[in-house]
């Protein structure tokens, strides 16, 4: 067992690596790797050449990059990515798998997105939120798409949207409103794509149109803002 240092330079001035290790010469114990600057790019501990337990990754100005616990080679538990010193996401691990809770952070701190992993996969509940608090979206997820019901809120929380997905697109009713809390539209859709009734208003409650869509193309009436048929 001993310390093994390597070198970026023949001179031996600055480190790359460095290491204990066992009887075999195998990583067990401490290692850490550098920047050619000399700051510090990893450390992280091995067990007979097996990563098991607190890896640490850091950017050159030295503030940490990510944190990581390792279990017999494979990632476990709680996983910390940051930037400018500040945590700007988490995951769960476990066998080396994302499971269990996740959030994702804006620059400023604030909450963008929560959510859960199965084997690797978004799976259930999850939240989008805006970069000043405010919840910005209701979703579920399921193998890795949006399934199910869907809101969409203001940022006063009044809802915004209501309609449902399958497979990542929109299918069904949707039902969206202006800020006043008026029905803007409301529209059925096909594989993500307006397909068959559809009713719009202006935000005072008069009617603006009514048909249907077939493609992109809708069919239909549409009367302007003194209620004048087009």
């Amino acid at each position: 067992m001993g310390i093994r240092i390597i070198y970026y330079d023949t001179a031996k001035k600055h480190i790359k690596e460095k290491y204990k290790t066992d009887l075999s010469g195998k990583y067990h114990g401490l290692r850490e790797e550098y920047f050619e600057s000399g700051k510090i790019f990893m450390r992280g501990h091995y067990h007979h050449n097996i990563p098991h337990g607190i890896f640490e990754f850091f950017h050159e100005d030295g503030q940490l990059s990510s944190r990581e616990i390792m279990e017999h080679g494979q990632k476990e538990g709680r996983s910390e990515n940051y930037k400018n010193g500040q945590l700007i996401s988490f995951y769960t691990y476990h066998l080396g798998k994302k499971e269990g809770p996740f959030e994702n952070y804006w620059d400023n701190g604030a909450l963008n997105e929560k959510g859960t992993y199965q084997n690797d996969i978004l799976e259930g509940p999850a939240e989008h939120y805006r970069n000043d608090g405010t919840l910005s979206e209701k979703f579920t997820y399921h193998l890795n798409k949006k399934e199910g019901d869907c809101t969409e809120y203001f940022a006063d929380g009044k809802i915004r949207s209501q309609g449902t997905f399958h497979q990542g697109k929109r299918e069904g009713l949707e039902e969206r409103y202006y800020p006043n809390g008026q029905l803007f539209y409301r529209a059925n859709y096909m594989r993500g794509q307006k397909n068959g009734s559809f009713e719009a208003y202006y935000d005072n409650g008069q009617i603006a149109m009514k048909g249907a869509y077939k493609g992109d193309e809708f069919i239909g009436e549409k009367w302007n803002l003194d209620g004048i048929k087009e």
